[in-house]
């Protein structure tokens, strides 16, 4: 098969031309006035009528010898930052090439998801169903294939070396979130071989490989899987960042307790009390030695804000506000705390003050004021609140999705989008109802 490479001229796409068949297929869209010498016909190729970056091929040396000078030129500046938009993102087009996970992706489609990436969805979907639930998680599940988190990591990896930089370390930042809507401590995926991994396994290849660590959230978990991880974190911080413990009277255990306790069940309610007590005391227990370890452990304590009103729902059903509000939280806290085992660690021991941590942490009062979420259920109306910033950011889904997240500060609107082109993953998403 012969490619023909036509000149570039601005605003015009270059064309592929498969003379067997005359079928034109469109490379590229917009390169300016780039020299053309950059794009010459061996960076791209035709098969099965698709277009791709020669999956065998590396970088052109062009496009090595660019980099070089780049990053050189930031040397003798003094320039200790470094990213995808310090560029000619024309002149490093096939920065991707023989990366398979990326393959379809060119230095702009790279550099629009690695600008502001904050988050992986190792898995979407949460089996807590908390009442309030900013990010409206569903209670199916679907889990990222093994395999193909280690060709996310191993292509990342490739990038890295190939750049000189890791371009999803955007802005200097050392750390992402390994979810949106899911709870990642119950992240447990398997490989092709059934062998399966949990979070702790997630963080440590992609630290390892990438120099990058995770910030975990946690609302508290129940296999035995997810303990080993919360063990193995503590045991091995290097690839933890952060860790937030949610604590709240909004978990589906502690609701179902308010629900019986309602319906003047009380034994049945005291199951689900105890439930809730006991899994979230483990978690203290098992982790608080993080905090001496790593600079960000924070207790999350979240409770209804004074001023919003319960939906006609709940109240229907016999709920209360003060079910809900700080009073409610800080009980269930303390609660949570006179069953700690250990006794060496106290509430007292962590700190109000997110500038001075107490021995293991920080304890943070979060209040609810908005109806995003789940929440839309269970706050009548939402307080108009003015918005402090607009900002997006990319997240990559368990099957390779490439979504574009909107959030408006102040509001708290979370908006998911998908971008035209996802990462090319090879193996089906596990999913579980």
């Amino acid at each position: 098969m012969q490619i023909q490479k036509i000149e570039i001229t601005h605003n015009k796409p270059l064309y592929a031309f498969n003379k067997a068949n005359t079928q034109t297929l469109p490379l590229a869209q917009n390169y300016g006035n780039a020299p053309s010498s950059l794009y010459r016909a061996n960076l791209f190729v035709v098969k099965n009528n698709k277009l791709s970056f020669g999956q065998n091929e590396k970088p052109s040396q062009e496009t090595l010898n660019y980099i070089e000078l780049i990053r050189k030129n930031h040397a003798e500046m003094g320039i200790k930052s470094i990213n995808l938009r310090d560029f000619d993102l024309d002149r490093i087009q096939d920065i991707c090439a023989g990366i398979d996970v990326f393959k379809d992706l060119d230095a702009k489609d790279l550099n629009f998801l690695t600008h502001n990436i904050e988050e992986i969805m190792l898995s979407r979907g949460c089996s807590h169903q908390c009442v309030h639930c900013g990010a409206d998680s569903s209670k199916k599940i679907t889990t990222m294939n093994w395999n193909n988190y280690e060709d996310l990591v191993n292509g990342i990896a490739v990038l890295k070396e190939r750049l000189g930089f890791n371009p999803f370390n955007t802005g200097g930042n050392t750390s992402i979130f390994p979810f949106h809507d899911a709870e990642p401590m119950m992240f447990i995926s398997k490989d092709n071989n059934g062998n399966k991994y949990n979070i702790y396994d997630a963080a440590k290849l992609f630290y390892e490989k990438t120099g990058t660590k995770f910030n975990i959230t946690t609302a508290g978990w129940h296999h035995p899987l997810s303990q080993k991880a919360a063990e193995n974190f503590v045991q091995d911080p290097t690839c933890i960042e952060s860790i937030s413990i949610s604590i709240h009277p909004f978990h589906r255990y502690y609701v179902n307790y308010l629900k019986n306790l309602k319906q003047n069940n009380p034994e049945q309610a005291n199951k689900w009390k105890e439930k809730y007590i006991n899994m979230m005391s483990n978690v203290i227990e098992t982790t608080a030695d993080l905090g001496l370890k790593i600079d960000n452990y924070v207790i999350d304590l979240q409770c209804l804000d004074k001023d919003a009103e319960l939906s006609d729902y709940y109240i229907k059903n016999g709920f209360k506000k003060t079910d809900f509000d700080e009073n409610a939280s800080r009980k269930l806290l303390e609660e949570i705390f006179s069953r700690l085992k250990r006794k060496d660690i106290k509430l007292s021991d962590f700190s109000n003050d997110i500038n001075k941590p107490g021995k293991y942490g920080t304890l943070f009062l979060r209040k609810i004021f908005n109806k995003s979420g789940r929440a839309g259920n269970l706050i009548k109306e939402e307080r108009s609140r003015p918005s402090v910033f607009e900002s997006s950011n990319t997240i990559i889904g368990p099957a390779g999705e490439i979504f574009v997240n909107s959030e408006e500060a102040g509001n708290v609107k979370l908006n998911l989008s998908r971008y035209h082109k996802k990462l090319n993953f090879k193996h089906p998403t596990t999913i579980k109802s």
